[in-house]
């Protein structure tokens, strides 16, 4: 049976410790030795290597988890959006359903990408607003000579 990490094992009184602390840290190599194994590191970096190293695979696994959630997360929103999109054709109290848009461009994973997709939101705007503008111009006009 394994020993159980507590503040008492970890820092026992004088006297209470039966064993050397050799044999202490060997439970505790064993215990996380599987999590690192997980993470990537091999046998040889895990006893021979240098400490840091440890702590590099914990904040790389860290980082792949994170990634891998946020991966995740965008695929469920795409599989949202398109059920989303064509969810109307089996409810029974729509007359005549339509098809909708299935997303025109990916969803951004980063702050340039955002950026990006929207000034080119603004622009189609400020281009839609420049059109609107120029038939009530000429309406105007139209309105002024006739």
């Amino acid at each position: 049976m394994e020993s159980e990490l507590t503040v008492s094992s970890l820092f026992p009184l004088p006297g209470e410790r039966e064993t050397s602390p050799q044999y202490f840290y060997k439970d505790i190599f064993k215990q996380v030795f599987s999590d690192y194994l997980v993470m990537g590191m091999t046998y040889d970096e895990f006893y021979n290597g240098k400490p840091w190293l440890a702590k590099a695979y914990r904040d790389a696994y860290r980082k792949r988890l994170e990634e891998q959630n946020t991966m995740l997360w965008i695929q469920g929103m795409y599989v949202y959006h398109s059920i989303g999109d064509y969810i109307q054709f089996y409810n029974p109290f729509v007359k005549h359903p339509m098809a909708g848009d299935y997303m025109q461009k990916p969803i951004p994973i980063n702050e340039k990408i955002r950026e990006k997709q929207e000034l080119e939101k603004m622009d189609e705007q400020i281009e839609k607003f420049k059109a609107q503008a120029k038939i009530l111009n000429q309406r105007f006009e139209d309105k002024q000579d006739g």
